[in-house]
């Protein structure tokens, strides 16, 4: 325990010392603290005026009597040519081509109606909810009973997606259609 606090006592002091050094250092170099301005490391060249004669003939313009880059005859060149002509509005777009039938999902036309849900040989008999908030469906089979809460799979087919006191929501795996049954009376 002695040589452990000890090397931290010494990582103190040498931390402390790096410390030190660092804000003396920066104390030196800013001239931080001493009351004089800071002295410059390199002399600071002088800045060469340059002074911009207008071109004969043609009146200085306020702001290339600022900036000597600036370009205004481009300027006006520019501002004076014709804006081309669009030939389409950019607000309206065209409208995106029909897939063919061959390519994407085969849905039913709009004449035809959808094919009819698949009958089930099971039947929702009763219903119940405990004080907890958890609601149980009991489901008649052929090959028996089920107790089931919403989001479990049974007869390793059908998923219970929803779950109310008046009927129950469910999707058959095997031909991938949701099914609502009512309790039975």
């Amino acid at each position: 325990m002695k040589i452990i606090s000890a090397a931290q006592k010494w990582a103190s002091i040498v931390l402390g010392v790096i410390c030190l050094a660092l804000l003396l250092n920066l104390a030196l170099r800013s001239g931080v603290g001493s009351g004089t301005e800071k002295s410059p490391l390199a002399p600071v060249k002088s800045a060469v005026k340059l002074q911009i004669t207008p071109k004969p003939g043609a009146a200085q313009d306020d702001l290339s009597r600022y900036d000597p880059e600036v370009k205004l005859d481009l300027l006006s060149d520019l501002q004076s040519r014709e804006l081309p002509q669009i030939e389409r509005n950019p607000f309206e777009f065209e409208r995106p081509k029909p897939i063919p039938p061959s390519i994407g999902p085969q849905l039913p036309g709009r004449g035809s109606a959808l094919p009819p849900p698949p009958v089930l040989s099971i039947k929702l008999i009763g219903y119940s909810q405990k004080e907890s908030g958890l609601k149980e469906g009991i489901i008649a089979d052929e090959d028996g009973l089920y107790v089931v809460h919403e989001g479990e799979t049974f007869a390793k087919r059908y998923k219970v997606t929803k779950l109310t006191s008046t009927f129950i929501e469910i999707y058959d795996e095997t031909t991938r259609q949701t099914v609502s049954l009512p309790i039975a009376p």
